[in-house]
């Protein structure tokens, strides 16, 4: 398969685009297996089959399902303790820690902003009395980037800076001469 990371139209960007994954040669020596998985082949893909466009990437859905599996485990240490303020200002703590390490991650699970609520409309006083509480837990998955774009274009002040620097080279040399517009009338 054609893969060129800079080329929109290579075969796999153009498959990318419309939601199908691929494997690339990312490397040309087919016999190493030190870079890029086996053989210089890598996975170039970052969506699953979802109709729904937030659930598409494939690092989101496994951010939600990891919170989802990981906070029931992490509190169920509290299961059978009294229920009050102490427990749930514990609980929610807990899980606002938990959120933060997502967020502190070299490339962040989670976009900051998070929040962990307490509703009183979901602990009633029914629910409370036979030992529920409930939070709502607030984040949002980091998307992965699908589309840099890097515009390049001349910088003219670049030779302002040469010339400075030439002046400077000539002077700490002790070359004769100026040069013209460098530090002199014209």
């Amino acid at each position: 398969m054609a893969h060129r990371i800079n080329d929109p139209d290579s075969e796999s960007n153009f498959l990318i685009q419309r939601g199908v994954n691929s494997f690339v040669q990312t490397v040309r020596n087919r016999t190493t297996r030190a870079e890029n998985g086996p053989q210089g082949k890598t996975f170039w893909g970052f969506v699953n089959t979802a109709s729904n466009p937030q659930w598409r990437a494939i690092n989101m859905v496994r951010t939600r399902k990891a919170v989802l599996e990981v906070i029931p485990r992490t509190l169920a240490q509290y299961i059978g303790r009294n229920l009050g303020p102490h427990l749930i200002t514990t609980i929610g703590r807990a899980i606002e820690g938990f959120l933060g390490e997502l967020h502190g991650l070299p490339e962040p699970a989670i976009l900051s902003g998070w929040r962990v609520l307490w509703p009183r409309e979901l602990n009633s006083d029914g629910v409370m009395a036979v030992g529920g509480s409930a939070f709502r837990v607030k984040f949002q998955e980091a998307p992965p980037l699908l589309d840099l774009q890097i515009y390049t274009e001349p910088n003219e002040q670049s030779f302002d800076i040469t010339a400075a620097e030439i002046a400077a080279a000539m002077s700490a040399f002790a070359v004769q001469g100026q040069l013209y517009g460098v530090g002199a009338a014209a």
